[in-house]
């Protein structure tokens, strides 16, 4: 897409291990299956990624349905760098913004960057 991300999937091995659709994003390479709000679903392949980061793939939810989807990224606000995960480069960037306001880092919208962010980014984590 035009952020320059890419998504992509590994054929089945020789050792049995299953098909996994990727993603390609600033450099890192992310399982799709693992971005997943459920759990249970299992994405095999992916096609393509459209420039407002919706995928276009295949994969199942077990004992329920499998076939072809479309994938729709939910914002995590706690995700600061956005790289995909909350960790520790989002609590540095949060550290960094410490009692500013009007920053990115003022995730209940307080006003401020304190505590309360410190929070929810702790309870968003991984």
């Amino acid at each position: 897409n035009s952020a320059g991300d890419a998504v992509g999937f590994s054929e089945q091995s020789s050792a049995g291990l299953p098909m996994r659709a990727v993603l390609w994003h600033e450099g890192k390479v992310y399982a799709l299956d693992d971005l997943l709000v459920d759990s249970t679903a299992v994405v095999t392949t992916s096609w393509a990624i459209l420039d407002d980061g919706r995928v276009l793939g295949r994969g199942n939810v077990p004992n329920v349905t499998s076939g072809a989807f479309v994938l729709t990224p939910v914002p995590r606000p706690a995700d600061l760098t956005g790289d995909g995960c909350v960790d520790a480069s989002d609590l540095a960037a949060l550290l960094m913004d410490w009692g500013r306001h009007g920053s990115a880092a003022d995730l209940d919208k307080s006003g401020v960057v304190d505590g309360a962010d410190l929070g929810l980014l702790l309870a968003d984590w991984g």
